[in-house]
């Protein structure tokens, strides 16, 4: 194991492209009694990395790592993945990921400045503040998209499972997801 965390780590230093991204929210919260009294609060500190691991950029290499204050500061990672993209239609990925069971959980995972609701919804709550469904996942996805002129697309999971800890499987148990979408609206000009 420890030698192909060397080679995966000599790859990373000889990678095309590396992208380093990141963003962090900033809360102004109203408490007190009549609610007049103003606080500000800092939220999470997201930073993430895509990496390109060959000429083509077929192979990336993709990490989200956030700092945030809960009791304390912590640092959680969120996503680390490694991913082929053969076509639009047939791409692999393994490692930790964004669990694709519906766009929300995608689109805005972190995003609270584009999420559509003033908080995350109770059903999308991360696992570790007492959400109902696994919003990450370790394991590999096989994805696709736009297919045919109805533009499908579509992501087919397999991880641990819920319950697992974030750097080792708890049991026999593996999860399975399946999303399916379609973009078919075209823009109009």
């Amino acid at each position: 194991m420890k030698i192909i965390l060397l080679l995966f780590m000599t790859i990373l230093g000889i990678a095309q492209e590396k992208i380093v991204n990141g963003f962090v929210d900033f809360n102004v919260i109203k408490s007190g009694v009549g609610e007049k009294e103003i606080s500000y609060r800092l939220g999470q500190y997201d930073l993430y990395t895509i990496m390109d691991l060959d000429e083509n950029g077929d192979w990336k290499f993709l990490s989200e790592i956030v700092n945030e204050y809960d009791d304390g500061w912590i640092l959680d990672v969120e996503r680390v993945h490694v991913s082929y993209h053969h076509s639009d239609a047939l791409q692999f990925n393994v490692g930790k990921y964004h669990t694709p069971i519906v766009f929300w959980n995608t689109a805005y995972h972190h995003g609270a400045l584009l999420q559509t609701t003033r908080i995350r919804p109770m059903v999308w709550k991360f696992e570790d503040e007492g959400g109902l469904l696994p919003v990450h996942t370790m394991g590999a996805i096989v994805s696709g998209e736009n297919i045919s002129d109805f533009k499908i697309g579509y992501n087919i999971g397999l991880g641990n499972g819920i319950g697992s800890a974030p750097t080792a499987d708890n049991d026999k148990n593996k999860s399975i997801s399946v999303y399916v979408f379609s973009h078919a609206i075209k823009n109009v000009k």
